[in-house]
């Protein structure tokens, strides 16, 4: 059996069936550069090498370089020719707007929430609350939530916190749940002076 690997030279040995394939693939190359294609706009005939093409499943198709210019043009003039499509925000919700109108509704801030309302309102070039986007309006519900307000007890002291905590008291249990967590003076609503009858 003969070793074709290599020869006592130590040289590498060509086995013959590469310099086969190597022959055949510069054969195949020479041959696609002198073949013509027709394009299929046109219907003109050109060599390959000149030709732009574009796949459609499995078939291909030729186009001469003119043709190819007017149908495909470049990334750049694609998106000049293109209607501007720019990210339009949604309108706030009715559900913002109204929760908006009730945070500026608190008798101990109206005019502080006022100014608040129309700083950023002018700040962002808007006329009205319903103008805003919905993340212009998250935006100013959070400078709303985070003003404090006097809380008032039913034993008449009052407590100073903020929307979202007085909103939280509200929403929970009212009075009770106030008592509860905020109170003080740390006691069950049942011992103290102000819950009685209640």
């Amino acid at each position: 059996m003969v070793d074709r690997r290599r020869k006592n030279t130590g040289r590498k040995y060509i086995i013959p069936y590469k310099r086969a394939n190597k022959e055949k693939l510069t054969s195949k190359l020479a041959q696609d550069k002198t073949r013509q294609v027709t394009c299929e706009m046109c219907g003109a005939a050109l060599p390959l090498a000149d030709a732009a093409f574009r796949k459609e499943g499995t078939r291909v198709w030729y186009e001469c370089p003119p043709c190819y210019a007017v149908h495909h043009p470049p990334r750049a003039i694609q998106d000049m020719q293109k209607p501007e499509t720019r990210y339009s925000p949604q309108p706030a919700s009715e559900a913002q707007v109204e929760y908006i109108k009730i945070l500026s509704n608190y008798d101990s801030t109206k005019n502080e929430d006022a100014q608040d309302i129309h700083n950023f309102l002018e700040q962002l070039k808007r006329t009205t609350i319903e103008s805003l986007s919905k993340g212009e309006a998250h935006k100013l519900i959070g400078i709303l939530l985070a003003r404090p307000v006097q809380y008032r007890f039913p034993c008449g002291r009052e407590l100073q916190m903020t929307k979202q905590e007085c909103n939280r008291c509200t929403v929970m249990g009212g009075d009770l749940e106030a008592c509860l967590h905020w109170c003080d003076w740390e006691q069950e609503p049942n011992s103290c002076p102000s819950w009685t009858g209640h």
